[in-house]
Formats: C-alpha cells, sequence, structure tokens
C-alpha cells in the first residue's frame, strides 16, 4: 500500500502556537517549494468543482477537519474572504508568514507565501532539514517530503512517534470540554433582535443548543461573531425570503458550514443596498424577484487576466520592499 507521510519539527510550536499550526506550515512549505509563480490554489475539502481531484484537499491531505484547518491557518496567515480585499489590503500579510484569499468568480482558494518573514524563521541549516528529500522508490507525489520526524497520514499504521507524543497529538484534537458555560438565552435574544424578518425564536431545544455548544467554542467564544452573523442573515435578500417563498430557519443558519458562510460574507446581496439596522421590523419586499437581476457585456477572462498580472505585481512589489528593509 502506498502511504505518504507528513512533515513536523516540534521546536516550530512554540512559534506557530500549535502542533496543528506546525504541519500545516511545514506543509504549506512542501507546496510551495513545487510550485511556481508565487502563490497557488487547493480545496479546503472534497467537492464538485472542476479542477478537483479526488484526494486534492486540505481535509483529505492531512486529516484535518475543516475547522481544525481554519483554526491551524488563522495562526500563521492572514485570511481574505475576497479577492477585491486582497488587493485593496495595504499590508498583505499582517506580520504572518502566509495569505489567502477566495476567488468568488473562479471558486478557489490562493495561497501566497511571504518570503521575507520565512527567510528570518528558517537559517540555511534548517532550510537543509525541511527540504531533505527521503530518497524512495514510491512516486513522488505518493511521499512527502520528510523532516527528522514523520507522522504517518494513515492513523492503523505504527508511528514512529513516543507513546507521550502521541497522546499529546490526541489531546489536540479531543472534543469540546463538557462545561463549557454558554450564553444561550443572550445568543436567542441576539437572533430575535437582529433577524427581526424570521420568525421569533421561542424555544432552544437539546439539538439547538449542542449546535450553539459546537459553534461557541469553534468561534472564538465571543457574541460578536454570531452578532455578525445574524446581521448578515437579515440583510441577505435571498435568506430572508425577499426574494421567493423559500427562507432560511434559525436550524438552517447555526449549521457550522452556514454559519461559517454568514461571517465570510457568501450570502451578501450582488446589488447595493442600505444595512438593515436592528430597529427596523422588516425590509421591503422587490415587487418582482427580477428586479436584482442585471447584466453586463464584460470580457471575464481578459478582466481576470488583468488582476492576475496586477496580484503578481503586488506580491513582487511587497517582497522587494520587505528585502529592501532588511
Amino acid at each position: 500500500m502506498s502511504m505518504k507521510h507528513l512533515k513536523y519539527c516540534p521546536e516550530l510550536n512554540q512559534i506557530t502556537g500549535s502542533i496543528n499550526a506546525t504541519i500545516l506550515l511545514l506543509q504549506l512549505e512542501y507546496w510551495f517549494a513545487k510550485m511556481t509563480g508565487g502563490k497557488f490554489y487547493k480545496f479546503l475539502d472534497s467537492c464538485e468543482h472542476e479542477l478537483y481531484k479526488q484526494g486534492d484537499s486540505w481535509v483529505e491531505e492531512l486529516g484535518f477537519s475543516k475547522q481544525e484547518f481554519r483554526t491551524a491557518f488563522s495562526k500563521i496567515g492572514k485570511v481574505y474572504t475576497s479577492k477585491k480585499a486582497f488587493k485593496e489590503s495595504k499590508d498583505l500579510f499582517n506580520g504572518k508568514y502566509y495569505a489567502s484569499y477566495y476567488d468568488r468568480i473562479k471558486g478557489l482558494t490562493y495561497y501566497i507565501r511571504n518570503d521575507a518573514k520565512l527567510s528570518e524563521l528558517f537559517d540555511d541549516d534548517s532550510n537543509k532539514i525541511l527540504y531533505s528529500e527521503e530518497k524512495s522508490t514510491e512516486n513522488t507525489e505518493d511521499v512527502l517530503r520528510t523532516p527528522q520526524i514523520i507522522i504517518p497520514a494513515n492513523p492503523k499504521t505504527s508511528s514512529p512517534l513516543s507513546v507521550e507524543y502521541n497522546k499529546l497529538l490526541t489531546s489536540v484534537k479531543d472534543t469540546h470540554p463538557t462545561k463549557v458555560c454558554v450564553p444561550y438565552e443572550t445568543i436567542k435574544a441576539l437572533f430575535n433582535q437582529y433577524c427581526p424578518s424570521y420568525p421569533q425564536l421561542t424555544l432552544l431545544t437539546a439539538k439547538r443548543k449542542t449546535l450553539l455548544k459546537k459553534l461557541w467554542y469553534d468561534m472564538g467564544q465571543t457574541l460578536e461573531n454570531f452578532k455578525q452573523a445574524f446581521l448578515s442573515a437579515e440583510n441577505s435578500d435571498f435568506l430572508s425570503g425577499r426574494l421567493g417563498s423559500w427562507r432560511a430557519s434559525f436550524d438552517w443558519l447555526i449549521q457550522e458550514d452556514k454559519f461559517v458562510a454568514l461571517l465570510e460574507g457568501c450570502y451578501t446581496n450582488n446589488r447595493r443596498q442600505s444595512q438593515f439596522s436592528p430597529s427596523t421590523p422588516s425590509a421591503p419586499k422587490p415587487h418582482s424577484k427580477f428586479t436584482t437581476m442585471y447584466s453586463h457585456y464584460w470580457d471575464f477572462e481578459e478582466l481576470e487576466k488583468l488582476e492576475d498580472q496586477y496580484i503578481d505585481r503586488q506580491i513582487a512589489k511587497y517582497s522587494t520592499m520587505s528585502v529592501a528593509l532588511d
């Protein structure tokens, strides 16, 4: 059976902040060493995208959950939810080692490397360790670059790690602690306040509390995320039912993937509109759902080419400035 391995250097944990972030950093370095052009795209999980290939995602490659990946990347990278936000940023990396942005037209997430900062992290000696190739008769796509310690990606195979370290690695992926103080009633009040277009929430069932507990723990244990998500849901013509007969429910909104999509602005209206305040009882319904449709005769391929050229120049400019400052 073909088996691939993940790199791991425990010395980096104090810098990255977690074991998962260290593994992700080294895997990013692996892909940047293989790719050219200063950036590459990669899928978070398996999907129906025409460019996706089986196994070609972070979740499948690392064995992380989607939330574990997001948490790990947030420790070492700056996340942009759109290409526009990335292009308009005055500080691409915000002091971190990487940046990523989501191209909504292509449906791809791109990753960019902060060469200047990473050159400070890895000296010449460490680079020899990080990028030493393990000689093998296996296909190079099946065996990843290997440092001093390796972790088999297949959990059923034996591992060269000590028992004590295996326990430590397992503890990172433990389920949520049983004693978590979740402000259920406050979240309920926020929904009723910021989502007046939806049916009022009156009962928090055990199932709803389970979903809210997971969101509360995974999303940083802050009410601001719930406020932002509920506002996005209220301001979305599609979710609030202002475009048709279907309307999202509270149970739909608090599903993890839907909640994250709300925070990332995936349900923002395609047209400019005023933001509805909590005091507004409901948003005005358009006379026809066709009033929100428009068309332009744009050459999207040409626009994409120009945007990619602009981003490449911006990355090159930032790298040149960083080297000059050093």
